[in-house]
């Protein structure tokens, strides 16, 4: 029998050691999960209380702190003149069905709605860095942390599954991560576009699973 040849790749080793895995949390604010006002982020309110993300976050993140697993909050945050927020057409905005980005008044550096929910509150050993754009890494210092802490893999998560996580998703793989995309810590608006994320884009780049068994292979190494 012809052994395989890639076998003896570490990177292809399965096991999640919290040493050189990292928690990567997408967008978990006040603001787009805990506001219950206008279409979008209406929607995401109702599907993260129905679903209860917060909550499984929580417990993830709980794992990760007691293995060792350093765990980054990726916020949005904009600055109360929004001069760094660009209005772009897509189809949504021509249709009426979006509002435009200038438009949202949302997530105000100093105001609560910037903040992280109080469940997720950080702690000293945690990192939290801004965005300003989808990705987490676009204009952070997200790569250069997980580089300098040895990470090799990221655990994704947030919201939305189609959007900041996704993105996220794209860059980490391109940077050469391994990734695993945590599918119940993730929603989006329609619920489809999550769902079609999960079965026909995460697969070609990262491992798909659920909360308890990342924190299971945590606890495992």
């Amino acid at each position: 029998m012809t052994s395989n040849p890639t076998s003896a790749d570490p990177r292809l080793d399965p096991a999640l050691v919290p040493a050189r895995t990292a928690l990567v949390l997408i967008d978990l604010q006040n603001d787009i999960v805990r506001n219950d006002q206008g279409p979008f982020y209406g929607a995401i309110f109702r599907q993260v209380q129905e679903q209860g993300i917060v909550p499984r976050v929580a417990g993830l993140v709980d794992v990760a702190r007691a293995t060792g697993a350093p765990v980054f909050f990726i916020t949005v945050v904009r600055r109360p003149d929004y001069l760094d927020v660009v209005n772009q057409l897509t189809e949504l905005v021509v249709a009426g069905k979006a509002v435009p980005a200038k438009q949202q008044r949302s997530l105000i550096a100093g105001t609560p709605g910037a903040e992280l929910v109080d469940e997720l509150r950080p702690q000293p050993s945690d990192y939290v860095l801004v965005k300003k754009r989808r990705s987490a890494f676009l204009g952070t210092e997200l790569d250069f942390h997980l580089r300098c802490l040895g990470v090799t893999t990221v655990v994704v998560g947030g919201v939305a599954t189609d959007l900041g996580v996704e993105n996220t998703v794209r860059e980490a793989w391109d940077r050469d991560y391994n990734v695993v995309v945590c599918e119940d810590i993730c929603t989006a608006v329609p619920l489809a576009a999550h769902e079609y994320a999960l079965r026909s884009v995460f697969p070609r780049m990262a491992r798909v699973m659920t909360a308890e068994q990342v924190s299971e292979a945590l606890r495992r190494s």
